[in-house]
């Protein structure tokens, strides 16, 4: 499992000009149609859970370490055993488990909903300095940039933020 370290910026006309100058090369652009879930009370998003359902997938991204700053640090689990034992604690506290679908976590006693549909062009760049750099454009008008390195520990993240703070700062 890795940890995404990320920070998320507004995007101006000139972003992607400002990539090209520092040598960000195109990896991928693409459509996104994300679904998210929650319990009727928000349970999930108030402790910083995101579920959603990728291009029919189960994704989930929950809280890794401090979040110092602007930035933000998420372990991204696929796999619906993964999902479901970082869920238990917050769905099913001290109780007899979760199923063993996250499905079939839409159905009585849990009974997540989706909450937000969103649809998003994407164009993502890749800088030989080891970051990521998506543009996303949702279907509703909002427009945002997210700057993002994995790495595989915690011992890894202050190098992380360094490389997304300078990068940060020429955008």
């Amino acid at each position: 499992m890795s940890i995404e370290v990320e920070r998320k910026f507004g995007l101006r006309e000139d972003t992607e000009g400002r990539l090209g100058a520092l040598g960000a090369r195109l990896l991928a652009q693409c459509r996104l149609e994300d679904r998210y879930f929650d319990t009727e009370d928000y349970r999930l998003t108030l402790a910083d859970f995101w579920l959603r359902r990728r291009d029919g997938l189960w994704q989930l991204k929950s809280p890794a370490g401090a979040q110092p700053g602007l930035t933000t640090q998420y372990r991204e689990t696929e796999g619906e055993p993964a999902i479901l034992s970082l869920l238990a604690p917050l769905l099913a506290p001290g109780a007899g488990g979760l199923p063993e679908r996250v499905e079939q976590l839409l159905d009585a006693p849990h009974q997540l909903r989706e909450f937000a549909a969103i649809v998003t062009e994407r164009t993502s760049y890749w800088l030989e300095s080891g970051l990521r750099v998506d543009l996303d454009r949702a279907g509703f008008g909002h427009q945002l940039g997210e700057i993002e390195a994995l790495v595989g520990s915690e011992d890894e993240i202050p190098d992380a933020l360094s490389r997304i703070q300078d990068l940060a700062r020429k955008l």
